[in-house]
């Protein structure tokens, strides 16, 4: 998330120098910080975006050192600079408690999406059989507990001179009013020992290990579950991980036995048609196309299996 500091005409150097003077960078910078610029320059005198970037170097210069990260983003467009400050860090998607993961993890974001776009209640059993690092479980464990999207990590803004952390601090004990010791069922499988390991690690640093039953088996030796439940999941694609053919056959075979369960899943835009048959899924009509990875996907709920 960006937050602007500055905006003013600039159709010389002398001009985006002048402009960066007038900024109060004491208000937003603390005395040292590991500055980053990116400028960006459209339909201005000024189009060099090196240059640009130069010079707000060089009017940060005695600031910038071994200290917090800050990402300075100077746009120019049609002769006009504004200047904004990244509060944010890292990406809103991170939410500070994975740090172990296992190949082709799903960002936090995309699996709480997934979890949105399957209907889950946040009360009935939730089942992943491809849990990988733990994200979806993890993710569903946080969402039925009520707890904000990263509680569990820091943000730029706080080396800001000019934040009210006190103020900030009531807002975080406001979210965490709103947390409920809630159990519900959530079940993580994988048949990969270190992505269990993984997911375990993370979800104690979640907060959330009490929650979740994580185990090391392949998604053929999942055992009923319960008459209904949800089961969300982001089964192997194929194209990054191997695979992808018999863990879709397995998933086959779980819901086949599991006929009043639903669910989402994750699978390529251009296989998801495909995957969904192989699967025996009952697509729902709302779906949603995006991208993982590099990849555009397709978030698919499913109710139940098709008829046979």
């Amino acid at each position: 998330m960006l937050v602007r500091i500055s905006r003013f005409p600039a159709v010389s150097f002398r001009d985006l120098e002048a402009g960066l003077r007038a900024i109060d960078w004491s208000a937003w910078l603390p005395e040292v910080s590991a500055i980053e610029v990116k400028a960006a320059c459209s339909g201005s005198k000024l189009f060099h975006e090196g240059a640009v970037e130069e010079r707000v170097n060089t009017a940060l210069a005695s600031r910038n050192g071994e200290g917090p990260q800050q990402r300075i983003y100077v746009r120019l467009q049609h002769d006009l600079a504004t200047v904004s400050i990244d509060a944010t860090g890292e990406g809103l998607h991170k939410r500070g408690w994975r740090q172990a993961i296992d190949q082709a993890p799903l960002r936090e974001s995309l699996a709480a999406a997934l979890l949105m776009v399957s209907g889950w209640d946040r009360k009935s059993p939730l089942l992943d059989p491809f849990c990988g690092s733990g994200t979806i479980p993890i993710e569903a464990a946080l969402m039925a507990r009520k707890v904000a999207p990263g509680r569990h990590r820091e943000f730029a803004f706080h080396t800001w001179p000019r934040v009210d952390e006190v103020k900030w601090d009531r807002l975080v004990l406001a979210a965490d009013a709103d947390v409920i010791d809630r159990k519900v069922r959530i079940v993580g499988s994988d048949s990969a020992v270190r992505a269990i390991d993984a997911a375990r690690s993370n979800a104690e640093r979640a907060g959330v290990a009490d929650t979740i039953e994580f185990a090391c088996r392949t998604a053929a030796d999942v055992p009923p579950l319960g008459p209904k439940g949800w089961l969300v999941t982001n089964p192997p694609y194929g194209e990054r991980v191997g695979g992808a053919v018999t863990a879709w056959q397995q998933m086959a075979a779980l819901i086949t036995r599991s006929p009043g369960w639903r669910g989402a899943v994750v699978a390529p835009l251009k296989l998801v048609s495909t995957q969904l048959r192989s699967a025996n899924l009952a697509p729902a009509t709302a779906r949603v196309d995006t991208a993982n990875g590099g990849i555009r996907v397709q978030l698919t709920p499913f109710d139940g299996v098709t008829a046979t």
